[in-house]
């Protein structure tokens, strides 16, 4: 029988590595949908878009980018549902997960959509920043930023309630924000550390990969911010074309499959313990197993 307790931050930590390791086969067949999407962005990004200032270029560039927010906004979606039934001890494959997400897909959109908007108003809120440097400019700066952050984070569990609850956008909202309700700031921080965890990990790698290249003779000669963009982003006119495609390879391995993970398993931990505190989760999973057995 399965009995869901309220969790504390080493809980959901341990949680995550539990999950992640338990059913690596899962998420590792979600997330390569992402991988191949962001390995094709970086591979026409290397080759054909670096140092080009052509408008068409640029405009392709900016679609295909989009196209790629698009597919990780899809992928952690998946990711997340398929945490929830992991967690849960229910039969869950990459298939499913994927046939779920594409049957609210449009409800998801709302979401994805809507974090897309805020990222675009804060990016020209602050070239105009940059350009400016006007005290108004900075307060809508601060301000927009600031609203950003409590918004995201009041429906930070939109995407759960569409997609495990099956309810309507509206009502999504509702739920996000009654389960926020109270613990805003302690959503807000296991949020930043779940973020952190993936974005600490993808470096922990990351520097082993710049000491094989530097072991390799690669980086040696150059200067520390020049040996950083030459292991994020190897460029073709640099390395030649064979390596260029075996380091984006490998970089793109580390991106993916050191964060998508960990944060759709974590924000699904988290969407969880809430929902045990707040409506006794436990006692409703209880009730469903005993009727079952």
């Amino acid at each position: 029988m399965l009995v869901l307790q309220p969790m504390g931050f080493t809980d959901i930590l341990d949680e995550i590595f539990g999950l992640y390791r338990n059913h690596f086969k899962l998420f590792f067949s979600i997330s390569v949908v992402y991988y191949i999407s962001k390995f094709g962005n970086e591979l026409l990004d290397a080759f054909f878009f670096y140092g080009s200032n052509s408008p068409k270029i640029l405009l392709l560039d900016s679609v295909i980018s989009f196209s790629e927010y698009v597919v990780g906004c899809f992928v952690l979606s998946t990711l997340v549902y398929a945490s929830i039934l992991a967690y849960l001890g229910r039969p869950i494959t990459a298939r499913a997960a994927f046939r779920q997400v594409l049957r609210r897909i449009l409800p998801c959109c709302y979401g994805w959509f809507f974090v897309f908007f805020i990222l675009v108003v804060l990016t020209v809120l602050t070239l105009r920043f940059s350009a400016s440097r006007s005290g108004g400019m900075i307060a809508a700066v601060l301000v927009a930023s600031l609203l950003a952050v409590y918004f995201i984070i009041r429906w930070r569990f939109y995407g759960m309630s569409v997609l495990f609850e099956e309810v309507t956008p509206r009502q999504a909202l509702r739920r996000s924000s009654e389960l926020v309700k109270g613990t805003w700031w302690r959503v807000f921080g296991i949020s930043v550390a779940i973020y952190l965890l993936g974005l600490m990990l993808m470096s922990v790698f990351f520097v082993c990969w710049g000491i094989v290249l530097s072991f390799a003779g690669v980086t040696e000669s150059a200067s520390v911010l020049r040996m950083v963009a030459r292991v994020l982003s190897p460029r073709a006119n640099e390395v030649g074309w064979l390596s260029c495609i075996l380091e984006n390879l490998i970089v793109v391995s580390i991106s993916t499959f050191s964060t998508l993970p960990i944060w759709g398993i974590g924000f699904a931990l988290l969407y969880f313990d809430l929902r045990i505190r707040k409506e006794g989760f436990d006692i409703e999973m209880m009730v469903r197993n005993r009727s079952a057995e």
